[in-house]
């Protein structure tokens, strides 16, 4: 910090601190992953009872009728969590709010709340991924459910889980990049940037 100075530390703080998400720690991860397993399984057995579904759940299975499955590590949904993760923080770090006359502490909070509801929203995705996955097989077969499907509907339910965050950032204000001459404008007035 002395060699350069605050205001050079200022503009490095976000992207020294991002880094954090090229390291997870794995024994962390491994107690995650056995929480999240647990979350999705309960989660998607009760919305494929909410559509009538004859649904059973033993544990990390979930019984659709004769089509069983079992939510596994990779299906637990970490590895969204994590890499929403780290879209949520660049996403929260780059929105700007148009309505420049909020106090910062306020836009603070809501840029929190919009990280917070990553989780739910993650959660809420690989459950209806996983309950999608157990219609298919009860309906049609689990070749069906296992196929292409089940590795496609990743892709899907991450961009889903996206438009939701940035919805979520909508609805809280958040939105504008910080790119273009009103985005340098507003850096120029707040600092960010020289004159």
């Amino acid at each position: 910090m002395q060699l350069y100075g605050k205001q050079v530390m200022r503009i490095l703080r976000f992207p020294i601190s991002f880094l954090i998400f090229m390291a997870p720690a794995i024994s962390v991860l491994e107690v995650a992953s056995l929480r999240l397993q647990l979350l999705a399984a309960s989660f998607s057995a009760l919305l494929l009872g909410l559509v009538g579904m004859p649904v059973i759940l033993d544990g990390l299975t979930v019984h659709v009728g004769d089509f069983s499955l079992t939510v596994e590590m990779p299906c637990s949904g970490l590895s969204s969590l994590l890499s929403m993760s780290a879209l949520a923080f660049l996403y929260v770090y780059l929105v700007n709010e148009h309505n420049a006359n909020n106090e910062i502490k306020f836009r603070r909070v809501k840029q929190i709340v919009v990280l917070l509801s990553m989780f739910p929203i993650v959660l809420l995705a690989n459950s209806l991924r996983i309950a999608v996955v157990a219609v298919i097989g009860h309906h049609y077969g689990e070749g069906s459910a296992m196929g292409f499907f089940h590795f496609g509907s990743s892709l899907m339910i991450f961009a889903v889980s996206l438009s939701l965050l940035i919805s979520v950032g909508h609805v809280f204000g958040l939105h504008g990049m910080p790119f273009g001459h009103q985005g340098i404008e507003r850096c120029k007035k707040c600092g960010d940037i020289g004159a």
